[in-house]
């Protein structure tokens, strides 16, 4: 994923803007339980 930053930061700032970003998406809570198979597969039934 290309990541875009506006303003442009410094090769420091970006790093660390990355390091974070990356910590964030990885504690992030998975988006798998069973309410949401129940639901996608209520609403996805034809």
């Amino acid at each position: 994923m290309k990541l875009e930053i506006r303003p442009e930061p410094s090769p420091a700032e970006r790093k660390a803007i990355e390091r974070a970003l990356a910590r964030v998406l990885a504690a992030a809570p998975r988006l798998n339980s069973a309410w949401r198979e129940a639901d996608l597969q209520e609403n996805t039934e034809r």
